[in-house]
């Protein structure tokens, strides 16, 4: 029932995908993604409805598949496999693979046409704003690791540096006391 109601709800939000599924009036496609599997027939209006029906074709979505869409590329030929109407299967694959969601008119349809605009200008600039730090904290990673032994002290070079800020300590220290003992002499 979950996975009707979401593709359905992609379907609805894509019109011109909707109106070409309707070509398909009829025909009966299985898809399976890891953990789900769904049967369904293409109703005359172009969504998808519940199939009884041994499928005509099935279209596996392989976990490679899955974790490419979520990071937002496009699957590629082994990510996807197609049994039965090889023909059918290659026919959908495109029309299902083009549904997007677009989240402004799911906010507009409940909060108006302002605050879908409110919320996706938000959503953008969270996204740009996760985009740069991504990218800092990259830039960053990458330069620690192209100068990584320029930012470790030997021994060595520590001790000579420990050993130079005793002599400027010492050398502040008297040059301290000089001021002080010039102070108390002009002031007499």
């Amino acid at each position: 029932m979950l996975v009707k109601a979401v593709l359905n709800h992609l379907i609805q939000q894509n019109v011109e995908i909707q109106q070409q599924l309707t070509a398909y009036a009829g025909r009966r496609v299985a898809m399976k993604w890891p953990f789900i599997e769904w049967d369904g027939v293409v109703t005359d209006t172009g969504f998808l409805e519940e199939a009884s029906e041994l499928p005509e074709t099935t279209l596996w979505f392989q976990d490679s598949a899955v974790r490419k869409l979520l990071a937002g590329t496009t699957p590629g030929v082994g990510d996807v496999v197609v049994e039965g109407d090889h023909a059918l299967g290659m026919a959908l694959l495109p029309l299902l693979g083009g549904l997007r969601y677009d989240l402004s008119d799911d906010v507009a349809r409940v909060f108006g046409d302002a605050a879908a605009a409110w919320v996706i200008q938000g959503v953008n600039q969270c996204k740009a704003e996760g985009t740069d730090w991504g990218r800092s904290v990259a830039r960053q990673v990458a330069d620690y690791g192209r100068e990584q032994d320029a930012w470790v002290v030997g021994k060595e070079q520590f001790a000579g540096f420990s050993k130079e800020v005793n002599i400027l300590r010492d050398d502040v220290a008297r040059l301290t006391q000089r001021i002080q003992h010039l102070q108390k002499i002009t002031t007499l």
